[in-house]
């Protein structure tokens, strides 16, 4: 439970979602009118929203029922150097954890995280029909990078199917040089820096995921097999020895 102080008028509190999606509540001290909340980027106000959402994650860590808000920052901003902050439109009483630096291009993580915005931004108006027949693709996440099992089987897959071209998406340099170098002897592989959903999957007929995948590879499994009939998801399994696309389709 958060204490408002004795001097505050409003108060609340800010969480980052995913860096460029927040949510928050905000509540006037002994009373059940609801408030607004006036959102700047670098002490310029660019929105005013509504704190009148119900949001379980914030009514379980603060036990007050009601009074939340949601937002995502509008994509014009994303990858500018800012400093966003979250206050009452009233009292003008900064919210707890406001103001938030934003991170920008120079972050080394950058592409991934704003892809990660993407991904839970997608809903069903957003969905294409578009996918790339005879293409294999995955993401050379660390995670993937390093998992020997995992590479050994990309490398099975650009031998066995050397008519389909194997995207591997990355998100930063330094995980493209050390993916070139593992799989440099592979002929059929494509090397692609991945900025956003649609770029995948306009890109992509089957695609290939870690069964130890992080939450990012989850998201795009879910979004791939329940909006996108066209594209097939098959999930590597180190201990299925016979493992191949044709356990999934025929191609």
């Amino acid at each position: 439970m958060l204490v408002p102080k004795p001097s505050q008028k409003t108060y609340g509190v800010l969480h980052t979602e995913n860096y460029f999606s927040f949510i928050g509540f905000c509540k006037k001290v002994e009373s059940e009118e609801i408030q607004s909340v006036d959102i700047y980027l670098n002490d310029k106000l660019i929105d005013t929203v509504l704190a009148d959402k119900k949001l379980q994650k914030i009514e379980d860590i603060y036990d007050i029922e009601g009074f939340g808000f949601e937002y995502n920052l509008d994509e014009k901003y994303i990858g500018q150097k800012g400093i966003i902050s979250f206050k009452n439109h009233v009292t003008k009483e900064h919210l707890n954890n406001s103001p938030y630096l934003l991170i920008d291009e120079s972050n080394e993580n950058f592409n991934e995280i704003r892809f990660t915005y993407y991904v839970n931004k997608i809903n069903n108006k957003d969905i294409i029909n578009e996918y790339k027949r005879k293409t294999i693709s995955f993401i050379a996440t660390n995670e993937n990078i390093e998992d020997s099992s995992f590479i050994s089987y990309i490398k099975e897959l650009s031998k066995k199917f050397s008519s389909y071209k194997i995207n591997a998406f990355h998100f930063n340099n330094e995980q493209k040089d050390k993916i070139i170098s593992i799989l440099k002897d592979s002929q059929n592989i494509s090397y692609i820096e991945l900025n956003n959903p649609v770029q995948l999957i306009e890109n992509t007929e089957f695609y290939i995921f870690n069964n130890n995948f992080p939450s990012i590879q989850r998201k795009i499994f879910l979004i791939l097999r329940y909006y996108f009939k066209n594209i097939s998801t098959v999930q590597y399994i180190s201990d299925f020895k016979k493992f191949t696309l044709r356990n999934h389709n025929t191609i």
